[in-house]
């Protein structure tokens, strides 16, 4: 559902290859719960949908306050975390449940149906950017790689 939701938003951008220092376990276990937002995701499609040598890149940038993100994710206790798929107007249309746990700087992300890895690092304050490879395109292969920055919005997450 997700990868549906971004490819709307693709579009020509700069990969980001630019690297934070991994964030601490400690500091991370206290940031992390509370809602997030993404502000940057980038994602390269290596054999895009099973096409070989193809390349794709899903980029969405926000800037400010000026475009909604269309998800949210909320880390809440017990190791839970939730995510709100949004309309423009902020109107939740769907959501995924699962379990979250951190391993150092890895972040590993278990949903119904699938189970993300990401390494974290916080480049300042109350932002964090993920990093992974992992088969965004269904396709069968683990090729695609995945950058994402994300804005704290607040500390405690909407259990609802």
């Amino acid at each position: 559902m997700l990868a549906g939701l971004l490819l709307a938003a693709c579009q020509a951008a700069p990969s980001s290859d630019e690297s934070s220092p991994p964030a601490s376990a400690a500091s991370l276990s206290g940031l992390l719960p509370g809602s997030w937002e993404p502000t940057t995701l980038h994602i390269r499609l290596h054999t895009a949908y099973g096409i070989p040598d193809s390349s794709v890149l899903i980029s969405l940038q926000q800037e400010g306050d000026a475009r909604p993100a269309r998800m949210r994710y909320h880390f809440l206790a017990g190791h839970r975390f939730r995510i709100d798929y949004l309309e423009a107007d902020g109107e939740r249309t769907d959501s995924t449940r699962g379990m979250y746990n951190l391993f150092g700087d890895t972040l590993l992300l278990i949903e119904p149906q699938a189970t993300y890895q990401f390494e974290l690092s916080r480049p300042e304050g109350r932002i964090l950017e993920m990093r992974g490879t992992l088969d965004w395109d269904g396709d069968g292969q683990e090729d695609d790689h995945y950058f994402s920055r994300w804005a704290k919005r607040t500390d405690v997450a909407q259990t609802n």
